[in-house]
């Protein structure tokens, strides 16, 4: 499905996870710098989202790995994207939990 895509070797492809990682590591020197105090649990939240969605991302061996990979960070994406709204670590998932 992806392996041959043209999307594969687009600039904006190569690009994006570079500027993920930059983000991410900004997140971590904010956080060491203003340090986590009562917002801890819901930034813990966050990078931990971060960080498994630039995991998942450069998981992929083959076209069905990288097709799970995609539902995997969209998952995580709109994870981090309700734990940020609701500032609840449980994000979307605290109606099921």
């Amino acid at each position: 499905m992806l392996a041959g895509s043209r999307l594969l070797h687009a600039r904006a492809t190569k690009i994006v996870p570079h500027v993920v990682d930059t983000l991410l590591l900004s997140a971590l020197a904010l956080v060491s710098i203003v340090g986590f105090g009562a917002n801890a649990a819901w930034l813990s939240a966050k990078i931990a989202g971060l960080v498994s969605t630039s995991c998942s991302a450069r998981s992929r061996s083959s076209s069905s790995a990288a097709a799970r990979s995609a539902r995997a960070v969209f998952g995580v994406f709109a994870f981090i994207a309700s734990v940020a709204r609701t500032h609840d670590p449980a994000g979307f998932l605290h109606r099921v939990i």
